[in-house]
C-alpha cells in the first residue's frame, strides 16, 4: 500500500489473477449453491485482532513502497464490506502518512499489520488484507504481482 498513494495508485494496487486457495470455507449463495468465493479467517500474532474476509483469493500484490517493503506484507484487495472484525475495534491502531489516503491498521499489543483501508477511485471502500495473517493459506503458491509503489 504505497504511502502517498493517489486514488490512481490505489487502483493500480487492486489486482488479482484467477486462483482459489485450499483450506478456506466455501461461501454459500442463494439456493444452497456454492460460489468460488471463500471465507478466510485471520489474526495478528497475539490474537487481539481477529477477522474474517469473504472473497476469491486469486493472487497477491507485493508493493515496494516505503512502508510495504518494511512490513513485508503481501496484499489482497477486497471491498471493505467483505472484511468483518471479530474483535473490538479498540484493539486496532492506525498509521497514516504522506497524503493520508490509506489507513495502515495494526494491533496495539503485538504491532502486526493484518490489513489496511482506503478508498478506490470508484469511491468504494477497500481493504488490503495482509495474506500472511490468514490461516490455512499457503501464500507461497499464489501468483504475486509486483507493484512499484516507490514510483508514485
Amino acid at each position: 500500500m504505497a504511502g502517498g498513494a493517489s486514488p490512481t495508485g490505489m487502483a493500480s494496487l487492486v489486482a488479482a489473477s484467477d486462483r482459489t486457495t485450499p483450506g478456506a470455507t466455501p461461501t454459500a449463495v442463494a439456493g444452497g449453491e456454492r460460489s468460488t468465493a471463500m471465507i478466510y479467517k485471520g489474526s495478528c500474532h497475539c490474537g487481539q485482532v481477529a477477522f474474517e474476509v469473504d472473497g476469491e483469493l486469486n493472487g497477491v500484490v507485493d508493493c515496494n513502497c516505503s512502508i510495504c517493503s518494511r512490513k513485508g506484507a503481501l496484499l489482497w484487495f477486497v471491498p471493505r464490506a467483505k472484511l468483518r472484525l471479530l474483535t473490538p475495534e479498540e484493539n486496532l491502531a492506525t498509521y497514516t502518512f504522506n497524503k493520508q489516503v490509506i489507513q495502515h491498521r495494526f494491533c496495539r499489543r503485538c504491532g502486526i499489520h493484518p490489513f489496511g483501508e482506503g478508498i478506490a477511485p470508484s469511491g468504494e471502500s477497500m481493504a488490503a488484507i495482509n495474506v500472511r495473517c490468514l490461516e490455512a493459506v499457503d501464500w507461497s503458491t499464489l501468483p504475486i504481482r509486483h507493484f512499484d509503489g516507490r514510483a508514485l
